[in-house]
């Protein structure tokens, strides 16, 4: 059997190990470490929760730290298009071989436990990071492992590190099955990841989040700073730079690379953290921190590529992971400047998974789009491309169902003028189809 083919069985098998795919909880994931010889309590980490913005704020901090010297162990999901993206080290997702090695040994401790792929993952996740030498003891330099919660933050599975820093982004209504269907249930779920005595900083648009943080502080003993209150981002319409000021101390730093306005939020929580950081013993440089903002890179975000020629006027494509309210309230933002910039007409390929509020979405877009194609992904978890296209032309919209991602990509870049932009949003999976696409001209 070939490597591919090897690790596409024992993904399949870590996937069918759980009769459901999402169990919260910490115990299996705690009892697997356990077996592995706790490869985390000999990890320095940062551990970031929130709705939106956790992916961007882990992209900035690991370009931070590696423009500080530092090495940078990686953990954050989905992926777009390989389960190896998942876990990188200095940029690098994970060789087949070594995920294969990897999934092989914690497969075989894991035998005839029901545990998810998510947290059979993050078992492979933490001990790749501990053989890479990334532990207090083995290490050669200083290394830090960066993780993104998977689902809410104090049942998550990532959820067993003892971080030196905790963040928590932008928190918004999603995962409402699980975590809640008020933002104060889910802002409760995100502060779980709270340790006594270990810093953390935080977003909190609402006073109804702000309280709910606080309080989860005050129970813990964590010092807590918030975005607005403790430390402040200030930037100029047309500027290139923005201004960070947390008490006395400033920092001017360039944009992000990142596209959007709600980028600053983010960057702002990224170097709360790393001031955090500094306080704890890794020094980081301000040149590192502009460096850092300039070269972040967060694939699938607001990532704007060209079309092949062969797709018709060649217009460009702005791919976007917007797949609740608030995500798609930063897109509507980010696509009535891009038709400032000159994109013009913008139009859209959708698809959405069920267990999203999609009649939100669509009310968000449906002013900054002209014509929408959709396609259904993610399986049995995605709504039907008709449906969606139907409610689409329920908003005023003319939409065509489509099979296929190529399908679509095809019919709108063969509608889309040269000075138009095709946009690429709804769910990660769509976004991945369409970039695995596009891979050969970028």
């Amino acid at each position: 059997m070939s490597l591919s083919s090897s690790l596409a069985a024992l993904l399949d098998r870590a996937s069918r190990q759980s009769a459901q795919p999402i169990q919260l909880g910490l115990e299996r994931v705690a009892d697997l470490l356990q077996a592995l010889d706790n490869p985390h309590h000999t990890l320095d980490s940062v551990h970031v929760a929130g709705t939106n913005g956790k992916g961007s704020i882990l992209a900035m901090l690991a370009a931070i730290l590696a423009q500080a010297g530092y090495r940078v162990g990686l953990y954050t999901s989905p992926h777009l298009s390989r389960v190896n993206e998942r876990i990188c080290v200095d940029g690098q997702p994970i060789a087949d071989q070594e995920l294969a090695d990897r999934l092989t040994e914690v497969l075989a401790i894991s035998a005839g436990r029901s545990i998810t792929f998510f947290e059979l993952l993050t078992a492979v996740a933490l001990r790749h990071f501990f053989l890479q030498g990334f532990g207090r003891s083995g290490r050669t330099r200083p290394a830090i492992v960066l993780l993104e919660t998977g689902l809410g933050g104090r049942l998550d599975a990532t959820n067993s590190v003892q971080p030196l820093v905790s963040v928590v982004s932008s928190i918004a209504l999603d995962h409402t099955e699980y975590l809640g269907t008020t933002l104060a249930a889910i802002a409760a779920e995100k502060a779980g990841i709270f340790k006594t005595a270990i810093p953390a900083v935080a977003a909190a648009a609402v006073p109804e989040v702000e309280q709910v943080l606080r309080a989860q502080a005050r129970r813990m003993g964590t010092p807590l700073a918030i975005l607005g209150q403790d430390f402040t981002v200030h930037a100029a319409p047309g500027e290139a730079t923005w201004l960070f000021q947390e008490g006395t101390e400033r920092y001017r730093l360039p944009m992000p690379a990142l596209l959007g306005h709600h980028q600053l939020e983010n960057a702002a929580l990224a170097i709360a953290a790393i001031r955090r950081l500094q306080a704890a013993g890794w020094p980081v440089s301000q040149l590192a921190m502009e460096a850092g903002m300039r070269q972040a890179s967060w694939p699938g975000r607001l990532e704007r590529l060209p079309a092949p020629p062969s797709f018709g006027q060649a217009p460009t494509i702005l791919l976007d992971g917007a797949h609740n309210p608030a995500g798609c309230q930063a897109l509507a933002h980010a696509l009535s400047t891009t038709k400032a910039q000159g994109f013009d007409p913008t139009l859209l390929i959708f698809s959405a998974l069920q267990d999203k509020q999609v009649e939100a979405m669509i009310s968000l877009l449906v002013p900054h789009v002209e014509r929408v194609w959709t396609v259904q992904v993610g399986g049995e978890r995605g709504r039907s491309s008709a449906s969606l296209a139907a409610l689409w032309r329920d908003a005023g919209r003319p939409a065509q169902s489509c099979f296929t991602p190529m399908e679509a990509l095809t019919a709108a870049c063969a509608a889309c003028p040269p000075a138009g932009q095709v946009v690429v949003c709804g769910s990660l999976y769509l976004v991945g189809s369409i970039r695995e696409i596009l891979r050969p001209i970028f």
